[in-house]
């Protein structure tokens, strides 16, 4: 009786609306937090796309890759020691599981529902990323209604809002392939065994990993073709010149320094205005 009392408590505390604004304002917060340090990359799917696309430093990815995912592993850990009661209460026992009617592994990671088509799953998350990068660049572009500095956290909040509520039911959106990613390390030292790895046939891998950096890529490429008309993207170089003043008209581009951290900002135009990332 007191594990079904306790079961109907934890379900009370939330619904899908609550977590959706949770998970916003998390973002948002992030955002506002590495903004001024790293440029507000906390997500391996827009440092790739801007690397790709926007002439972001390839000698910087790896170290950014595995800061945000420890950083989301370290932050997983964290929540379960908060809340490892409840995961037990609600477990039934102290066994952890991937799968099953009292299953928390859904609780840290992303999981397709049971009758949505893998290759809907992926199609999902591959669209959900591209509309993230979308507007991201949108936030940014100076000559679009741009955001001012400071203010992406707000320009994020809505989007992962919005995003979640409309396409994040058949996967749980991932967006990110670190906040899947680094959960899924943390529950191996946790009890909930290779399930982590192995389920809906390695989905970690093709939906949250693979779908979101690809998703990523593609609305970045389709904003360069449709919208945006700076030159430190390559779409829209017109350079009869070398490479080496090409990049050095990416360097010199306002949206280039969104992406800067505070101390390669401080090297640029003290006279300009510093805008948000």
């Amino acid at each position: 009786m007191q594990i079904i009392e306790g079961v109907s408590q934890l379900t009370m505390t939330g619904n899908y609306l609550s977590c959706r604004l949770a998970w916003a304002g998390g973002v948002a917060l992030g955002a506002w937090v590495a903004g001024g340090i790293s440029g507000a990359h906390i997500n391996p799917a827009v440092t790739l796309a801007l690397g790709a696309f926007r002439g972001f430093p390839p000698r910087k990815i790896p170290g950014y890759l595995l800061a945000q995912t420890l950083g989301c592993m370290v932050g997983a850990l964290l929540i379960y020691f908060l809340y490892r009661f409840g995961i037990t209460e609600y477990e039934g026992s102290l066994a952890r599981t991937v799968h099953g009617p009292h299953a928390t592994g859904g609780l840290f990671f992303t999981m397709p529902l049971p009758f949505v088509p893998l290759a809907t799953a992926y199609v999902t998350e591959a669209v959900a990323t591209g509309t993230l990068l979308f507007l991201v660049l949108a936030f940014m572009d100076q000559d679009n209604w741009g955001l001012r500095r400071g203010s992406l956290p707000v320009g994020l909040f809505f989007a992962i809002l919005g995003i979640g509520s409309s396409l994040g039911a058949n996967t749980g959106y991932a967006l990110n392939p670190a906040r899947d990613l680094g959960p899924r390390l943390a529950l191996c030292f946790l009890g909930y065994g290779w399930d982590v790895w192995t389920h809906d046939r390695v989905y970690w891998f093709w939906g949250p990993v693979l779908s979101t950096v690809l998703g990523g890529l593609l609305g970045t490429f389709l904003y360069d073709v449709l919208l945006y008309t700076g030159e430190d993207s390559w779409v829209n170089q017109k350079c009869d010149v070398t490479e080496t003043q090409c990049a050095d008209r990416r360097e010199e581009s306002p949206e280039h320094a969104l992406f800067l951290s505070g101390e390669e900002r401080s090297g640029t135009d003290a006279g300009e205005p510093a805008r948000s990332a």
